[in-house]
């Protein structure tokens, strides 16, 4: 449960940064935006470090080897990303014509709001509770959508915009 409120509270907060200005603010802060989803993505590093917990008989274990590992996470973030993709085309398809400046901090926040919902849907998804799993193959795909979009923002609102 608490792995959810986590999970969920990093998507709110980021989407929220990224599409909602601050009160007396005609546009969203890029600059909060960024933060907020630097801060999101840091929690939900530090919660998965702390909290991680096999459950005996109901948790499939951690891959042996690297090979393995990475495939397994590979997997889960092939699961996560398209689901953050879809987040991150509809926050640019909500700020198409209205942000002029700081569309690549902007899309920093975009992509961790959408790799934090398709982390969310991991948790009903994949079988493996092990650290090294869900750090690399989990927060690494919220990492990985905030990365996309803070590449693919600027060059589809600036397409948007013409």
């Amino acid at each position: 449960m608490a792995a959810g409120v986590v999970w969920l509270g990093a998507f709110v907060a980021t989407l929220a940064a990224a599409l909602i200005p601050a009160r007396g603010d005609v546009l969203p802060s890029a600059g909060r935006a960024s933060r907020v989803a630097g801060a999101a993505l840091a929690a939900l590093a530090a919660f998965v470090l702390a909290a991680s917990v096999d459950a005996p008989g109901a948790s499939a274990p951690v891959p042996g080897g690297a090979w393995p590992l990475l495939a397994s996470c590979l997997g889960c973030m092939g699961v996560a990303l398209p689901i953050a993709a879809i987040c991150f085309s509809a926050g640019i398809l909500v700020l198409r014509r209205v942000l002029p400046m700081g569309a690549r901090r902007i899309g920093v926040a975009l992509g961790a709001a959408g790799g934090a919902v398709g982390g969310a849907a991991l948790l009903f998804h994949c079988p493996i509770a092990g650290t090294a799993h869900v750090v690399l193959g989990h927060v690494g795909g919220v990492a990985l959508a905030a990365l996309a979009g803070a590449l693919l923002a600027p060059l589809l609102l600036e397409r948007a915009a013409r």
